[in-house]
């Protein structure tokens, strides 16, 4: 996403929450988003925009599923504001991710309980006349039956400029990093493969209530070698 933190597609129907991919299935005319906010794949109509509702929604409740208070989830947050133009925020999580259902496949002995998703997040934001700059970090670590620790580190980098009150221009980053894991044989492999995504976007607002984006998305072999996705978006916006 790019351009004011806002997505390609926006709203409360959208379902998007710390969007950290996008896929395009040309096999089913489908957009697969995975969102890094509420751990979940979200998949819509190739041509959806705007405040559109997936289709679907894709979730392992990595976020703190309804396990009752024998499984609490621990969440912190604290801030910091040195000036006006800076914002600085330090998180942490710790919550249970399976499901109660999953308890018959654990170990003998073992509890959802005893596997904890552990999750630190770091923000910086900076404003200063035209210019702004948003940053965010994660780092995540599953603990995963049979297999020890799996950990993985998420980040963006975006900035917006105000060329005038009515055009804007905004360049984003993002790349999620995969730790490695056992494989059983006595070596260690990637659990997943790293993604890197660019967004560049501009806009328009031509009244108060009518504002047209544009945008062009590149992610490097999101789902194998030499898989790369272009993703090219228009967005009018008409508020009443």
């Amino acid at each position: 996403t790019c351009g004011a933190r806002a997505n390609a597609g926006h709203g409360p129907n959208t379902g998007l929450n710390g969007p950290t991919g996008v896929f395009i299935d040309a096999a089913n005319d489908e957009i697969v988003v995975g969102n890094w906010g509420n751990h979940s794949i979200t998949v819509y109509d190739r041509t959806a925009a705007g405040d559109a509702a997936p289709i679907r929604v894709l979730t392992s409740d990595f976020g703190g599923p309804a396990v009752g208070f024998g499984n609490p989830d621990f969440s912190a947050r604290v801030g910091f504001r040195p000036s006006q133009k800076w914002n600085f925020g330090l998180s942490a999580s710790d919550s249970a991710y399976f499901r109660s259902e999953a308890q018959a496949t654990l170990p003998r002995g073992r509890d959802i309980d005893d596997y904890r998703e552990l999750l630190l997040g770091q923000d910086a934001s900076f404003a200063w006349h035209h210019l702004q700059l948003w940053a965010e970090f994660y780092e995540a670590r599953f603990q995963v039956p049979r297999v020890g620790n799996a950990d993985t580190f998420a980040y963006y980098f975006e900035a917006k400029y105000k060329f005038t009150p009515q055009l804007f221009g905004a360049l984003r980053w993002n790349q999620q990093l995969f730790g490695t894991v056992s494989d059983g044989e006595g070596d260690n492999i990637h659990w997943s493969q790293d993604l890197g995504r660019v967004d560049i976007a501009a806009g328009y607002r031509f009244t108060s209530h009518t504002q047209l984006k544009l945008q062009y998305s590149f992610q490097k072999e999101t789902s194998g070698l030499g898989n790369d996705n272009h993703l090219v978006a228009a967005q009018f916006t008409l508020r009443f």
